[in-house]
C-alpha cells in the first residue's frame, strides 16, 4: 500500500503512481494520447485527441446557408 495515497495499486493523482499509457499521438497537433481520457479515430485508423482536432485534420468547417 502507498504511503501517500493509502491505495493500491496508486491513485492516478499520487506522485507515486505509474505514468500514464501511451496508446498514441493525435496526428493532428502530437499530443500524446493515454488510456485515460476519449480520444478519436477515424476510418482510416488515424487517432485524435479531441473532435477540433479530427475536423481540422480532414478539412470539415462550420458553414452558415447564405442566399
Amino acid at each position: 500500500m502507498c504511503e501517500m495515497c493509502r491505495r493500491s495499486p496508486c491513485h492516478p493523482r499520487c506522485p507515486n503512481a505509474d505514468p500514464p499509457k501511451v496508446i498514441g499521438q493525435c496526428v493532428q497537433c502530437g499530443q500524446d494520447l493515454t488510456a485515460d481520457y476519449t480520444y478519436y479515430s477515424d476510418a482510416d485508423g488515424n487517432l485524435y485527441c479531441s473532435k477540433e482536432c479530427a475536423l481540422d485534420y480532414i478539412g470539415v468547417t462550420e458553414e452558415e446557408y447564405d442566399e
